[in-house]
């Protein structure tokens, strides 16, 4: 699977609240960094009060 499909796969699983851990899900290191980030972002956003 490409990087670009399995990161919105997990990005998809993580919303739903099922993603894998990012050592499991991303062998690389720069991908586990941006999963991070991601989730680092929804979670700021999260409290925010934009819909």
């Amino acid at each position: 699977m490409d990087r670009g499909k399995r990161f919105a796969l997990w990005s998809l699983q993580h919303m739903f609240g099922y993603a894998p851990d990012l050592d499991v899900a991303f062998e690389n290191e720069e991908n586990r960094e941006a999963a991070c980030n991601s989730m680092d972002l929804l979670a700021a956003s999260a409290g925010d009060g934009v819909s």
